[in-house]
């Protein structure tokens, strides 16, 4: 019996490393195979955007996209390489950026908006087009020659709030203690454990790096649209614009 269980398991383990050779072959093969396709950009292309994915600080990988052929998203680096490319490349007409919801923290948008200004400087064109627009999609889009909405979409255009959950009623519950150190009061990063709502000082400098923000995308916005901060502002402020007309 024991020398049955014995080659049971050497057998087993024979096939688990054949099957585990034969997968690390057929990835190396696709692979491959897939870094030789050359891709071609054909005339009269137009470059695509989709702000609703994310473009992040590096490329993730992912093999199951590269054996089954679908398109890896490019990081942001990456992508304002290309949008920098695209305004030399004779192939491509223009920009078309799909507007409906925007993935993408501020700090990034602002560096696809900023590449976007500069392909304009080529004299090629940028439409923008969603279903419905998000606020944080229109801050990138409000760079195109013209932005379209669906007639019965939706546009959002409500400012900026920011919203925190707090522990401490639940941490009390459940009587538990837990071990909490920093330092000055500005630092907040514990304070849902700690405490039951915002202190004043995390209101101040939260109030503070949120009208940044803020600030920063209505003056781009009002630039490039042509409208008055003040406007911008007012429209946040009473609620007035939800509607593509």
């Amino acid at each position: 019996m024991k020398s049955f269980f014995k080659s049971f398991f050497a057998s087993l383990l024979a096939l688990i490393i054949f099957f585990a050779l034969i997968f690390l072959l057929f990835f190396g093969v696709a692979g491959a195979f897939l870094a030789s396709e050359k891709v071609s950009v054909e005339g009269k292309s137009v470059l695509v955007i989709d702000l609703s994915k994310g473009y992040n600080d590096r490329t993730m990988e992912d093999p199951i996209a590269e054996i089954t052929g679908d398109d890896l998203q490019p990081d942001l680096n990456t992508a304002i390489k290309l949008i920098e490319k695209a305004s030399k490349d004779s192939s491509i007409r223009g920009v078309y950026i799909l507007s409906k919801d925007n993935a993408n923290g501020f700090a990034g948008s602002s560096e696809l908006r900023k590449a976007l200004i500069s392909f304009k400087t080529s004299g090629k064109f940028i439409i923008g087009y969603g279903d419905y627009i998000s606020q944080k999609a229109y801050y990138v889009a409000s760079v195109a020659n013209k932005v379209y909405c669906h007639p019965k979409g939706m546009f959002e255009w409500q400012g900026m709030s920011v919203e925190y959950t707090f522990f401490k009623n639940l941490i009390d519950k459940l009587e538990i203690k837990p071990q909490i150190f920093y330092a000055g009061k500005f630092k907040s990063a514990t304070e849902p454990f700690r405490t039951t709502s915002m202190s004043e000082a995390n209101k101040e400098q939260t109030s503070v790096w949120l009208n940044d923000i803020y600030d920063e995308m209505i003056e781009v916005i009002a630039s490039s649209r042509n409208k008055s901060i003040d406007s911008l502002k007012s429209y946040a402020n009473r609620f007035t614009l939800d509607k593509p007309e």
